[in-house]
């Protein structure tokens, strides 16, 4: 069995390339993500699950 992540962050960003990097050095430093391209995916996520961290660099995101 795997190990815990140190926390659950969704990060948000309409912008393929920034996403994927934010992702993967979240994962690198042992956080587990999840990756939304606008700010209603992200709402739709934060309906279905929690997160420590959300992380939104789109114009799209709701306040």
């Amino acid at each position: 069995m795997g190990k815990e992540p140190l926390a659950r962050a969704l990060v948000v960003d309409d912008n393929a390339d920034m996403l994927r990097i934010v992702t993967q050095t979240l994962e690198r430093l042992g956080i587990s993500t999840t990756m939304a391209q606008s700010g209603d995916a992200a709402l739709a996520l934060v309906a279905q699950k929690s997160f420590d961290l959300i992380s939104c660099w789109t114009t799209t995101c709701p306040a």
